[in-house]
């Protein structure tokens, strides 16, 4: 009798299990063409245009991932997090749970590239600056480079800094204007805004508590802090990009459309709007290049994803290929300097054109994401699921 109860009670969560993981409205977030285009973004900014588009700047389509954040962070602790006693730690060991198993994988198959590529050419890359100055970094420094490489918080300090020739360790207000920047120790450089989504998952259940007032406020608290940087012409690379001070309101702008969505959920609204938006923001982009250049442009687009998310969430929360599609985008972005470097020197070995520079990384970067989902994301988000499941019941 025990035995009948027991595999009844099991077959009752493995169905509630695989319900969860056929749907989408407890674990992922769709938008998924949408954060895709992002994660090319990022491709072509940092090698070629794509078929002679160059998508949006590479640091829109990061604040842009940082007001999906944000959304995503307010759904699933209002609608599943809250809802269970002591939730922190099952909240931030979940969302760690999602980032640093991918994100090691890719760190073995950067170091593999370089050693590989090293023994070749004699030239290990990024393991050859730890090769080069391991005798003349003080041990804290290199105790802190091998930690943030590992753990991700904290790579966004490595652009503050510069290495001399001794080793010492230098402030410096442009990084890119030295020498050495700090930030060449990183064996996965885009990962410094992955720091700063690890520390507003931290922090992120206090904010999402906040009313929309107070949630305003911060935000116009910040915008002051922004607009008196820029009177005081603190308008450089690091300080008004890669600080969390400077970054949180995105996410703050996030949490406030996740708000919304979920006052016009209630409203049953023309298909047509999600439609429109939807359309009106890939198109958004795609053109973007070909607008004027000017800060009110990147205003605008910031401002038509906060107010577009929820509308296009709608659209396509149930669909399958959507989420899918998605789900690349993330290790599209870890991976891809990696194969950026594969096709450069493919591209010279071959004497090609460098317009395939910018298709050939995306196909490379797709087709790792897609084995890296199957073989990694697929088994981790299981597991994840299943701990929450535990705990609803």
């Amino acid at each position: 009798m025990r035995s009948r109860t027991e595999r009844k009670r099991k077959h009752t969560r493995n169905f509630i299990l695989r319900f969860i993981l056929q749907t989408n409205s407890y674990y992922k977030i769709n938008m998924g063409f949408l954060r895709f285009l992002l994660a090319l973004s990022v491709i072509v900014t940092h090698s070629k245009p794509l078929f002679g588009t160059d998508l949006i700047p590479g640091n829109i389509a990061v604040e842009s991932f940082f007001i999906i954040s944000g959304f995503y962070m307010a759904m699933v602790l209002k609608e599943k997090y809250f809802k269970i006693d002591n939730y922190y730690k099952l909240f931030i060991t979940n969302r760690f749970l999602r980032i640093y198993p991918l994100y090691w994988v890719v760190l073995l198959i950067f170091i593999a590239y370089y050693f590989i590529y090293g023994y070749k050419t004699g030239n290990f890359q990024t393991l050859q600056l730890y090769a080069d100055y391991w005798h003349t970094l003080s041990p804290l420094t290199f105790g802190y480079l091998l930690v943030t490489n590992i753990i991700i918080i904290g790579q966004e300090c490595t652009f503050f800094f510069t290495v001399e020739s001794n080793g010492t360790i230098l402030f410096t207000n442009h990084f890119l204007q030295t020498r050495l920047p700090l930030f060449r120790f990183i064996l996965d450089i885009p990962l410094w805004s992955v720091s700063l989504e690890l520390i507003f998952y931290i922090i992120s259940p206090l904010l999402v508590k906040l009313k929309n007032k107070g949630l305003i406020m911060f935000i116009i608290v910040l915008l002051i802090i922004r607009l008196i940087a820029k009177v005081a012409a603190v308008t450089y690379d690091p300080f008004i990009y890669r600080l969390l001070p400077y970054q949180i309101i995105f996410f703050l702008l996030g949490i406030l459309s996740y708000n919304a969505y979920d006052y016009l959920k209630t409203i049953r609204l023309p298909k047509y709007v999600s439609i429109f938006l939807l359309i009106y923001i890939i198109a958004f982009t795609v053109f973007y290049s070909y607008f004027d250049a000017s800060e009110s442009k990147d205003f605008i687009y910031l401002a038509s994803v906060a107010i577009a998310i929820p509308f296009v969430f709608e659209l396509s929360k149930s669909s399958k290929l959507d989420r899918y599609i998605g789900e690349m985008s993330y290790p599209i972005y870890i991976s891809h300097l990696i194969f950026l470097d594969i096709s450069r020197r493919i591209i010279i070995h071959f004497g090609l054109k460098d317009s395939y520079q910018s298709a050939m990384t995306a196909l490379l970067s797709i087709a790792c994401s897609a084995i890296l989902i199957k073989f990694v994301s697929q088994k981790i988000e299981y597991f994840r699921v299943k701990r929450v499941v535990k705990a609803l019941k």
